[in-house]
């Protein structure tokens, strides 16, 4: 029975929204209906998050909503969270109840999980008494009760990406001493192995997994094989680019681990070179990332910063486009860049001139852009102004004294300006 259908939702998102929970099956207006209730109770519980199921249930009771699938549910997320004797009290009485249909499911449940109890019991305290003896804090199996499978999960994957990938090889072993059987168990060895520097482990694994008879287990090798393909030929190509350039690869991994690279890795190599100068080469290495489909706004921040001294208009696009991003850290990368481009404009148009002059042989007002620049608050500090004057303190006799040379350059660059407007006067 379900009354007060309109209100009940209403209180049920509200909870949602407090515990920061999206529904996924609850309307965003209006009454929910008993099944879209309970697949939401299931939703919380699957995505390991049974006290949310169980705080939901509750608020469901408080407003008159009476089923047997409702407790089903509270036996269920009960159970999840490693207090299996609630849980079996629960489906004890479900099984001597009047509805025929949950009572079958409770004696199904009573003969599935009773079985289990034992041995998870046996498990869990396994893993944990294992946990309290190599150091580590655990983020997602009970302090008591039983582990369900996915808490389980839960706690190899949090070792792994803790950089414990030994300690997450070392649980596996221990769930399949006590009877666990899993192709995602297999699934988290491969990529323990992985992460360990054994590739060939990792691999061997995952094509024997492409052929498991779960569908998701089997796209899931297949999509990490076909990734990992991708990486081997991104290292690859990087790497011949580097050769080709006489730059030796920093970040780039060696050929003979059969890993390949992320996209991280080849960020870092691409930084590196720009920030020694290698400019060529750094813009060689982003192309191979796009070809490869190894694209990301990181890879258009970084040409972005490659090109800036010479295209400073162009990096002001790419950047102000990022800041569309959906991601927080790439506009929060992309405001600071833009801060500081606005910081350095007049200096990278004065270098663009004077580079243009002095190498291309371009008629570029160069020396009108150099006396704006000193006439900035900071313009004393201007690299192009100090060069500038170091350049005319040499083709000067006697002793050198760099004031000086500053002094004289600012007079010949007033006079120059003066001149100029004298003649647009006697023009007029």
């Amino acid at each position: 029975m379900l009354p007060q259908t309109e209100h009940l939702s209403d209180v049920l998102r509200q909870h949602c929204a407090l515990r920061l929970w999206e529904p996924h099956h609850i309307p965003q207006s209006g009454p929910a209906n008993e099944t879209q209730l309970l697949l939401e109770l299931i939703a919380c519980r699957n995505a390991g998050h049974a006290d949310l199921s169980l705080e939901l249930i509750e608020i469901g009771k408080l407003n008159g909503w009476k089923s047997s699938w409702l407790d089903d549910n509270r036996a269920r997320a009960e159970f999840d969270l490693g207090r299996p004797q609630r849980a079996r009290t629960i489906w004890e009485q479900l099984a001597r109840g009047d509805d025929p249909e949950a009572a079958a499911v409770a004696k199904t449940a009573l003969k599935q999980f009773g079985a289990l109890l034992p041995q998870a019991n046996h498990l869990s305290d396994a893993i944990r008494k294992h946990c309290a003896l190599r150091g580590w804090l655990m983020k997602h199996i009970p302090k008591h009760g039983p582990t369900g499978e996915t808490q389980f999960l839960l706690e190899i994957i949090s070792c792994r990406d803790n950089n414990r990938s030994d300690l997450s090889l070392e649980l596996i072993e221990i769930g399949e001493k006590h009877g666990w059987s899993s192709p995602w168990l297999d699934d988290n060895r491969a990529r323990a192995e992985f992460h360990l520097n054994r590739p060939g482990r990792a691999l061997a694994i995952w094509e024997k997994l492409t052929t498991s008879e779960d569908a998701n287990v089997a796209a899931t090798a297949k999509a990490t094989l076909n990734h990992i393909q991708n990486s081997l030929k991104l290292q690859q190509k990087l790497h011949r680019c580097c050769d080709a350039a006489g730059w030796q690869p920093r970040h780039l991994g060696k050929l003979t681990e059969s890993k390949g690279i992320d996209l991280q890795q080849a960020l870092e190599e691409i930084s590196i070179c720009r920030e020694a100068g290698a400019s060529q080469l750094s813009q060689q290495l982003i192309d191979c990332c796009r070809k490869l489909c190894f694209d990301s706004p990181w890879i258009d921040d970084n040409h972005a910063r490659l090109i800036l001294s010479k295209q400073p208009d162009k990096a002001k696009e790419i950047w102000e486009s990022l800041l569309k991003d959906e991601r927080p850290e790439v506009r929060a990368a992309a405001t600071q860049a833009l801060t500081s481009l606005h910081d350095r404009y007049k200096e990278i148009k004065l270098q663009i001139a004077i580079e243009a002059a002095k190498e291309l042989g371009e008629k570029t007002p160069w020396r009108k852009l150099l006396l704006q620049r000193r006439l900035d608050t900071d313009g004393a500090a201007s690299p192009s102004w100090q060069r500038e004057s170091i350049q005319l303190g040499l083709k000067e006799e006697g002793v050198w004294d760099q004031h000086l040379n500053q002094i004289k350059l600012f007079q010949q660059l007033a006079y120059e300006q003066l001149e100029h407007w004298q003649q647009q006067g006697i023009t007029q």
